[in-house]
Formats: structure tokens, sequence, C-alpha cells
């Protein structure tokens, strides 16, 4: 097992510090971390932003610190509602397909992904049908970078962990496991310990929140 450290902590979202990405980098390294998780989104590495001078930056960051970069955490959320002439899915597709394949580039080998917001206008079947169809097509697209694609337990739609497990068979591919956080179950009252079991054995990342 390595230890590593989300970018997010130093995102400045919630008023503290705040760092760019190669900055990010140099201070994993002075607080003795193995690894980082590179948020995919300003103000560290939006697919927008990342072009061939950022992302060597980057590389060069890594190379001189012997820093692993575990992967980019994107944030999806696959029950977006909008107008039906809006092609959320597909611009969500695309958005991971460019996470993957920047992921591959910079060495990294999991793209984090979440599920989606619980929608009251939506039924539950047609929600979860909808969720598991995306996390296919995301998995294939994953897949076909050498990306491991981790499911995180933050949204409604595989929040509980027995829903994860149900929800990660039915997606059923093989580059698809959970990225299974303790801090949403904690906070709702699962036994963590058999939570955590339960996870063990399709579980290759984990996010502590503090």
């Amino acid at each position: 097992m390595k230890k590593g450290i989300f970018s997010v902590s130093y995102s400045g979202l919630w008023g503290q510090a705040k760092l760019n990405a190669v900055e990010f980098i140099y201070k994993a390294k002075d607080l003795g971390y193995e690894g980082v998780l590179l948020m995919a989104k300003r103000p560290h590495l939006s697919v927008i932003d990342s072009d061939e001078a950022m992302l060597t930056s980057i590389e060069t960051a890594l190379q001189e610190t012997g820093i692993e970069l575990i992967g980019l955490a994107a944030y999806t959320d696959y029950l977006l509602p909008a107008p039906a002439e809006i092609p959320i899915a597909e611009i969500q597709r695309l958005y991971v397909q460019r996470c993957a394949a920047i992921c591959s580039r910079l060495g990294g080998r999991i793209v984090r992904v979440f599920t989606g917001y619980d929608r009251g206008d939506v039924s539950r079947g047609s929600q979860e049908n909808t969720v598991t169809a995306e996390l296919q097509a995301a998995a294939d697209d994953a897949g076909s970078h050498g990306i491991l694609l981790s499911v995180q337990n933050h949204h409604d739609i595989g929040v509980h962990t027995d829903e994860l497990n149900m929800l990660l068979d039915t997606v059923g591919a093989e580059n698809i496991r959970a990225g299974f956080d303790a801090w949403s179950p904690y906070l709702r009252g699962e036994d963590l310990y058999a939570s955590a079991r339960l996870m063990a054995p399709r579980m290759f990342m984990t996010i502590c929140a503090d």
C-alpha cells in the first residue's frame, strides 16, 4: 500500500491554501507522501488547460520528486438534469476519455469518478440503469488507455456500501472497482468494519476525508 495525497487539499476551494499542480507535487514530496491524486479540474489539471507545456511541467515535477501519479480525480454526475437536446452523457464521456488519456500519458493508473446525485423527478430504476450504462461506457473508454476506473461512494447512487457492491456487479467491467471512502458510510451510520470487509476484494483506492 502506498500513501498519497489528493490535490483538492491545496485547491483553495474552501479557503485553505492554494497551490497549482506543479507546486502541489513538490509540496507532497516535502510532506513525505509517495504519490499524488490530481484533481481533474481547475486550479489543478483541467482538461481545458492541459496543453503540452502544462503536461510536460507536471511530468518534470513527478520525475524530479520521484512522486508517483496515482491518477486523476474526475468529477462526473451521470444524472445531471438538462433539457433533452443537451448531450450531457456525451459531454461527460468525452471528459472521462480525456482524463484517461492524460492519466496514461503521465504514468498514472486510475481515474476516479462519481455516479450521480439522486433525482426526485426520475424513477430509481431509471437512474440506476443510466448510471450503469454510463459507467460501462466509461470503463470501456478508460480501458482503451490501460486505465482503471474507481467509483467513489459520495453520491446517492451507490453511496451505501451494499448498493455500491451491487452496482459494480451489474456494471461487470474488469477495470472498474470501488474507490471506497469511509467518510460517507460513517456519517450515515454504517458498520465501517463490515463495509470495509465487503469492499476489500474490489477496492484499489480509498480517500480519507478529514
